[in-house]
């Protein structure tokens, strides 16, 4: 991934999270800004940069089902991804 799209797309992301966007909104914002080079390592690495959230949280936020179609079951709740990344994001989840 190009360097200079992905400093944009954390620039964006701080933007989304100055407006009050949620956890959810934030994400879906990464893997729309992100394009086809989303994959997990890329969601973490902008996270990462924008907020500075420890790389386990990361991980886990990566299975969110809103990333991923496979098995509408598995992975991680809109209502877990909020919890999980408000200590960093600075909102309470509600």
């Amino acid at each position: 991934m190009d360097e200079d799209k992905a400093q944009a797309v954390v620039v964006a992301l701080r933007k989304g999270k100055g407006r009050g966007l949620s956890a959810v909104e934030l994400a879906r914002m990464a893997k729309q800004e992100l394009g086809e080079d989303f994959q997990a390592i890329t969601f973490i690495k902008v996270f990462w940069n924008a907020f500075e959230i420890p790389l386990p949280v990361l991980q886990q936020a990566a299975c969110w089902r809103g990333f991923w179609t496979a098995t509408p079951e598995a992975g991680t709740t809109d209502e877990e991804l909020e919890r999980l990344l408000e200590p960093w994001l600075g909102y309470a989840a509600q």
